[in-house]
C-alpha cells in the first residue's frame, strides 16, 4: 500500500506506479516529475524542460523504470518525453 500526501489543489497531474510496487510517479502540470517510495519519502524530482507545453496526458513507468510522459504542446501535437 502506498501512502503519499501532496497538494493537489489547483494541480493539474497524473499518477503511475512502478511495476515492481516500489514506487509511485506523478506528473504535475507544474512540468516536474516527482518520484516517491511507497512510504511517502521524495526521492528525486525531475523538472521537464518543456516550456511548449499545454496540456499533460499521461504518464506510464516501464518495467525497465523508464518514465514517459505524454503531453500536447502549444500546436495542438501530441508528442512522449521519455525520462
Amino acid at each position: 500500500m502506498f501512502n503519499v500526501t501532496m497538494n493537489t489543489e489547483g494541480f493539474d497531474y497524473r499518477m503511475a506506479c512502478h511495476p515492481a510496487g516500489e514506487h509511485v510517479v506523478i506528473v504535475k502540470m507544474l512540468l516536474r516529475v516527482d518520484i516517491y517510495t511507497k512510504g511517502g519519502e521524495l526521492v528525486r524530482t525531475i523538472a521537464l524542460d518543456e516550456e511548449m507545453i499545454t496540456w499533460l496526458r499521461g504518464i506510464t513507468v516501464t518495467v525497465e523504470s523508464h518514465i514517459a510522459v505524454a503531453v500536447v504542446d502549444e500546436n495542438g501535437k501530441g508528442k512522449v518525453i521519455v525520462l
